[in-house]
């Protein structure tokens, strides 16, 4: 392959991959052999840049093809051949795989037309005899954009990827692996490098430059699994100095990636410094952008009042929920100067403003937080203070409601003793019943045994006591 494709990659790598991608999957759909006369016909648009041409192709609907696909390319002006300006005129791209022929005309900066893609026969023959047949015009059109040349197809087998598959070597033109880009990965060492892990390599970035850099910094037996993962995560030779100028010289690969997978950079580290959290340990720095434990959190922080909370804290904070708003909307409700355990507890229990302003609407106005957060701990909400109203105990202490809960006197339970014929009795008593173990059936085998005479509740709970 010459120059052609890595000029598309340095001008839109990212464009173009995705554009090459969705093409590639959409031959999935459709695969023929290639027989003779086969086009593609289509329209091209262009634009004359300082050093080169860009041209951008576009095909309708094409046989299998479910919908349009699109094509953008960079040329210098000597690869179109027959190429002028200011005249409606034929001109071409001519490679091994093919030729595309243009017709049209630019007009100063801009041109638009007509082109055609022919397949060579000899290319198709070529590969052929090498084992590689199935090639539709798609395919042949992808070779060709890329410049998949018989000289690249030798060069490869003189490099080892003589068995080489059709869908291999489309892969292999989609992401310039280039027989320069093989070579210079040869003599770092990486002999046997598979045909997958080479696209592998392109796509993610892993060249000489890369493992040159790596190496630099005292990285030298890096396996190809361990140089895709640091290029995926972007733990790069920059990064690496970085992270070292910041004082973790001997950190190990594996935390570096940490480190870029969660966020720790240059800027985190220097901006926690700035805030007075210096000298902090990997695993700390890593936990707190876990958690969001950021300068600017901090800062939050601080201007709610907690000047000088530790880290171990402050991640706390982030765990349970503890913000500035939420401070603020405790102080709305007259909850000043909460000490951050305090804040803490309630987070966990869920005592919220809006938890408060409920209680507040039940009655329970000036309780405690720490009351507060037993009604969360036990159940006492707003719907079962209504539901024992309705029950007919209304006006209760908040510390008899908690003892309600605690012993499971429900409405339910009310009822249910109601109906076994104590219709008045106390929330102590109730509650005795609980502790006791005394229910609607202890209460029925109760006044059957005594036949009809009076059975007060403390008779009941006497007997239920005494194990009759």
């Amino acid at each position: 392959m010459t120059g052609i494709h890595r000029k598309q990659i340095a001008r839109g790598r990212k464009d173009i991959f995705a554009r090459h991608i969705l093409f590639f999957c959409a031959l999935a759909f459709f695969v023929r052999p290639l027989v003779a006369d086969d086009v593609i016909e289509g329209r091209w648009s262009g634009r004359v840049l300082r050093d080169d041409i860009r041209m951008r192709m576009s095909v309708d609907k094409h046989r299998g093809f479910s919908s349009d696909w699109n094509w953008t390319q960079y040329f210098t002006p000597d690869e179109l051949t027959g190429l002028e300006m200011e005249k409606e005129h034929t001109f071409q791209l001519i490679h091994d795989a093919g030729t595309v022929e243009f017709e049209g005309q630019f007009t100063g900066k801009r041109g638009s037309g007509h082109f055609v893609f022919r397949p060579r026969q000899d290319f198709l023959s070529f590969l052929q005899n090498r084992g590689l047949r199935s090639f539709d015009e798609e395919d042949m059109f992808i070779l060709c954009m890329s410049d998949v040349s018989k000289a690249y197809v030798e060069d490869l087998e003189k490099l080892g990827y003589g068995d080489i598959s059709k869908s291999r070597l489309i892969e292999f033109a989609i992401h310039d692996v280039s027989v320069d880009f093989v070579r210079d990965l040869q003599s770092q060492g990486f002999r046997d490098l598979s045909a997958s892990r080479l696209v592998e390599f392109r796509i993610h970035g892993v060249d000489r430059e890369f493992i040159d850099g790596m190496k630099a910094l005292g990285y030298t037996e890096l396996s190809p699994s361990k140089l895709v993962e640091c290029r995926i995560h972007g733990v790069t030779p920059d990064y690496i100095q970085d992270m070292r100028t910041d004082g973790f010289e001997k950190l190990p690969l594996s935390k570096l990636i940490e480190f870029r997978i969660h966020g720790v950079s240059k800027d985190f580290i220097e901006g926690m410094e700035k805030m007075g959290y210096t000298g902090l340990q990997a695993s700390k720095l890593v936990e707190c952008r876990i958690h969001g434990v950021t300068p600017e959190f901090i800062r939050e922080m601080r201007s709610a009042g907690f000047e000088n909370v530790s880290l171990s804290r402050l991640i706390e904070f982030r765990i349970h929920g503890v913000t500035r708003s939420f401070i603020q909307a405790m102080k709305d409700l007259d909850y000043s100067n909460l000490s951050a355990s305090r804040l803490v507890e309630c987070r966990i229990h869920g005592v919220s403003p809006e938890f408060i302003r409920d209680m507040r609407a039940a009655g329970f106005d000036n309780v405690s937080l720490s009351k507060l957060v037993e009604f969360r701990i036990h159940g006492v909400t707003p719907e079962f203070i209504k539901e024992m109203e309705k029950a007919g105990y209304s006006d209760v202490s908040a510390s008899k409601l908690v003892e309600c809960r605690i012993h499971d006197v429900t409405p339910d339970f009310i009822q249910e003793i109601q109906s076994a014929g104590f219709k008045d009795l106390s929330l102590s008593k109730l509650v005795e019943f609980r502790i006791h173990g005394v229910d609607k059936e202890y209460i029925e085998y109760v006044r059957d045994l005594l036949k009809g005479r009076d059975v007060s509740a403390s008779k009941v709970v006497s007997m239920k006591i005494h194990g009759i």
